[in-house]
């Protein structure tokens, strides 16, 4: 063997090193890159949940809602109320109901209607006097 083979391997096995060790840098690269979006994804993630669950603690509250459905289930709830309360009123004018009965179920009724409204009962009694 003679020198000049000798320095074609050292030269050969030093350049195999120096691109094995660009490969790993590349695939550590790589490794790292979707470790930081993994991260990232994961902060946005839970920030969104923080902030959600904090505008529907201030929305509740508030007493206001955010969601349609609550919004839709008042609405059916209230001219079911003010039906009740006309049937009420009705029966009572007819002699159906005595004075003290005609006023536990008007109360039953106002606070259930002030309820599902949200409105105070004596906001909501004041209308029907």
């Amino acid at each position: 063997m003679n020198l000049r083979n000798v320095i074609l391997y050292i030269l050969v096995g030093a350049g195999v090193l120096l691109l094995a060790r660009i490969l790993i840098g590349i695939i550590f690269g790589i490794i790292g890159v979707a470790i930081a979006l993994i991260t990232l994804i994961s902060v946005l993630f839970a920030v969104g949940v923080m902030g959600y669950g904090s505008y529907r603690l201030f929305s509740m509250l508030r007493g206001t809602s955010s969601s349609s459905a609550t919004a839709s289930s008042q609405s059916h709830q209230a001219p079911e109320s003010e039906d009740s309360i006309s049937t009420l009123k009705e029966q009572y004018a007819r002699g159906e109901l005595s004075e003290r009965e005609f006023e536990r179920r008007l109360e039953y009724e106002l606070d259930d209607s002030s309820e599902s409204k949200g409105r105070n009962t004596r906001e909501v009694s004041r209308e029907f006097e």
